[in-house]
């Protein structure tokens, strides 16, 4: 072999193990997240992926899609089961001992319903969300179903009702509106396949779409037998 190749096959080894550590070094960086190519959502603390899926699932409306329960855990809390606020909001989800009252649960099956735990919060941030959905997309105010939904719950419904759709920024010092606009913006982070969540709207097509997109990244079975 002459000194020509033997160098190139060199380099191209040296690159190789370069390559390798690399990318070693980010999955232990990245050990504490999840990476769910089936079920759109990555990025979010492992504890949190199951979770946010059970609430999706439960929810009879497509637009509670994984990603954007994730950026809204993001926003409130920073995935952080401790947190608290000057208004009293409690746990990864942040809410209220009033609104825990209605939509808390023991979820996690520990003995006791609890804001902080985070099978318990989030399921109850879905079963809120997907509530409130249903009245986002009865209510005739001409915008996302989403973004209707992120203020009620931010604001409350009696808000966006009173504004007729996402508060403006004169409202609360725009608290509201920029929690909207942020959620809405982060959701791509945490999508698997962020294309499907720029369909916009309600009705019957981009419920279909939306459907259709949580199903990207399952394997497919010939002859319609279920995935092996």
């Amino acid at each position: 072999m002459n000194t020509i190749v033997k160098g190139a096959l060199l380099t191209i080894t040296g690159a190789m193990v370069v390559v390798l550590v690399l990318v070693a070094g980010l999955l232990s960086t990245e050990a504490d997240t999840t990476d769910d190519q089936g079920g759109g959502l990555h990025g979010v603390p492992q504890e949190y992926a199951p979770w946010i899926r059970r609430a999706v699932a439960a929810c009879q409306h497509s637009e509670l899609a994984p990603a954007l329960m994730a950026a809204q855990i993001k926003q409130e809390s920073g995935f952080r089961a401790e947190a608290g606020s000057h208004a009293g909001a409690q746990g990864p989800a942040q809410f209220v001992p009033g609104t825990w009252a209605v939509w808390g649960r023991d979820s996690d099956g520990n003995g006791r319903a609890d804001p902080h735990d985070v099978g318990d919060a989030v399921i109850a941030q879905g079963r809120f969300m997907c509530s409130l959905l249903g009245s986002a997309k009865t209510s005739g105010f001409r915008d996302d179903p989403r973004r209707l939904a992120l203020a009620g719950y931010n604001a409350g419904w009696g808000a966006v009702q009173r504004f007729g759709g996402v508060p403006p920024l004169t409202f609360a010092n725009g608290e509201t509106y920029n929690y909207v606009r942020i959620i809405m913006a982060s959701m791509k982070k945490y999508a698997t396949t962020p294309d499907a969540l720029s369909v916009a709207g309600s009705g019957t097509g981009p419920d279909a779409l939306r459907r259709a997109a949580r199903y990207i990244g399952t394997p497919y079975s010939y002859g319609g037998g279920t995935p092996k």
